[in-house]
């Protein structure tokens, strides 16, 4: 996966170096784990999701496009290259959630590493 991802249309692999959170309805994916919701518009969720992810270390934004967002993050030692994709969906009366996706490139596991990152976005929004 390089660039923005169509939640909908998201095939995950099957291996567990990847990681999804979604809200209900947005993934024919089943997440791991379900997306909160924010008292805020989705245009600015947008904001914050590209402000939290453009601050991990060793990450690069690759695009965006509205409320979509890719970045790509390296390993610290190997350079080994994850894949994040974002996107902020209006649940309406002024509420948003974030779907986020994050998958290794390569190897079968990756020891929680995309679990971790995306929690660590989730603590960023939440701030």
């Amino acid at each position: 996966m390089t660039g923005l991802v169509d939640f909908w249309r998201l095939i995950p692999p099957n291996r567990p170096s990847r990681w999804l959170i979604a809200p209900p309805g947005v993934t024919t994916a089943s997440p791991d784990a379900p997306a909160p919701r924010f008292a805020i518009s989705a245009d600015a969720l947008a904001d914050r999701l590209a402000m939290v992810l453009s601050a991990l270390p060793r990450t690069t934004p690759v695009a965006r496009e509205g409320r979509r967002l890719a970045f790509i993050q390296r390993s610290r030692v190997f350079q080994f290259v994850d894949d994040i994709a974002a996107e902020a969906f209006d649940l309406g009366d002024g509420a948003s959630s974030p779907a986020l996706y994050s998958v290794s490139r390569v190897g079968y596991s990756d020891f929680g590493v995309n679990r971790a990152r995306l929690e660590s976005v989730l603590a960023g929004l939440a701030l």
